[in-house]
């Protein structure tokens, strides 16, 4: 069973077959949807949108005359829906192990795969449609809506910037060879050293101790 947010009216289900009443009891319509056994029912606070899922693998969502909207179909039973405030976010959670997210007109904005089936009645999508949470027999999930929004620009800034001509980057009159390598002091100081040096010595050793001799 649904209730409105104002308690002026309220919806409720029973095979392939949906009612619903006025507050104080009165009905406004009864319809037969046809095909599988509704498991799971979602009606939006404002009353404009009505959600089933079903055990012939579908999503079913009316509106408040019980005019059938659209049909989405998924890899299995659908145990649980859910819809926010407005009906611009709706929900559904599936035995193949998939939670479904459409939009007001039935376009899919995005699916998640859990590790196990979808619990019945264990889906639900904040008022404004912002936060949605499910849960299948091993965890808790919640989501931000936007996760299953694709982007709304693509991103091509880098391959665009890929094509730049190279030459731009360059002054005009840069030289491209570079100056030879400068090499180190203590290096060119070692290479310096005149090869009469170590001689000199010698003749020196020599010339004193001759005269030592004497």
């Amino acid at each position: 069973m649904g209730i409105s947010g104002d308690g002026t009216s309220f919806v409720t289900v029973m095979f392939n077959r949906i009612w619903l009443y006025h507050a104080g009891g009165a009905l406004f319509w009864e319809r037969v949807v046809s095909g599988g056994n509704a498991l799971a029912l979602a009606y939006s606070r404002d009353g404009s949108t009505i959600v089933l899922g079903r055990d012939d693998n579908t999503v079913r969502v009316l509106d408040r005359d019980g005019t059938l909207l659209w049909t989405a179909t998924t890899g299995g039973w659908v145990t649980s829906v859910g819809v926010s405030e407005n009906g611009s976010t709706i929900v559904a959670g599936s035995m193949d192990k998939n939670l479904y997210v459409f939009d007001r007109n039935g376009t899919l904005s995005g699916t998640f795969t859990a590790e196990s089936p979808i619990r019945s009645h264990s889906v639900a999508v904040s008022s404004d449609g912002s936060v949605i949470a499910v849960v299948d027999t091993t965890a808790v999930y919640g989501f931000s809506r936007t996760q299953f929004e694709p982007p709304s620009v693509p991103v091509t800034s880098a391959t665009t910037t890929s094509h730049l001509p190279v030459a731009t980057t360059t002054a005009p009159d840069t030289p491209t060879t570079s100056a030879p390598p400068v090499t180190p002091a203590s290096t060119t100081a070692r290479a310096a050293l005149p090869p009469a040096v170590p001689l000199l010595s010698g003749i020196i050793t020599f010339v004193f101790f001759r005269s030592r001799d004497r």
